[in-house]
């Protein structure tokens, strides 16, 4: 499973602040995961305070980023 940031994103910034690897950053206006970086921790899904991350699986990912 991987984490994706939804466009519900608030951009509060917080998953970017807690993320250990410095795998998230802010992509207009929401923020997006690095996945090549994510260690897959979960640090993202447990900060957000409106739910914008999610698990998806590898084939769901958008590639926007």
């Amino acid at each position: 499973m991987y984490f994706h940031i939804k466009d519900t994103c608030v951009c509060c910034a917080g998953c970017a602040m807690d993320c250990p690897t410095q795998a998230i950053t802010r992509n207009g206006d929401r923020y997006v995961i690095h996945q090549d970086m994510c260690i897959h921790c979960g640090d993202c899904y447990a900060i957000c305070p409106v739910g914008a991350v999610q698990m998806v699986k590898e084939k769901d990912l958008d590639t926007d980023v």
